[in-house]
Order: C-alpha cells, then structure tokens, then sequence
C-alpha cells in the first residue's frame, strides 16, 4: 500500500494538505466495509476520491490545484489508517 502527501488550494482559498491512499491500494475487504450502503462518485474531473488517513474518512484531492508535486512511500502496515 502506498502513502501519498500532496497539497492544494481548497475552493474557499486555504491552502489543504493531505495524506491519503487511492482507492485502488485499499484491500477489497477494507474497502467494502467503509463503503457499504453509500454512494459515492470515484472521481469527479480534477477531485480524486482517497481515504484521508488523517480524517479517517473519503475525501477529494483537488489534483487542478496541486501545489507542487505529490510525495509517495510505501507503508508496511495500515490498519490503524482505517480503524
């Protein structure tokens, strides 16, 4: 699994970072129990919907107001991300 860090500009002007893991690294089963009986649009143009590791929930990364690039780093272990 792949932890990765970036920065963007919120539509209010704040500047937002974000630590988050792409859907396509959650494991299937993770993924099925944080999504059962929601809906939920992938991605939205720029918005890529991630797990935020901080917020412990799905949130957008605004990738049209990326500042700078993304950093990324492999985790050994991530089930505290998603307790």
């Amino acid at each position: 699994m792949i932890l990765y860090e970036g920065l963007f500009i919120k539509s209010n002007g704040d500047l937002r970072s974000m630590r988050f893991i792409r859907m396509s690294d959650i494991p299937k089963n993770i993924l099925e129990a944080k999504t059962r009986g929601k809906k939920s649009k992938p991605n939205r143009g720029d918005l890529e919907l991630v797990w935020d590791i901080d917020h412990k929930a799905f949130k957008y990364f605004n990738h049209k107001t990326r500042v700078g690039n993304l950093t990324s780093r492999a985790l050994d272990s991530y089930m505290e991300y998603f307790e």
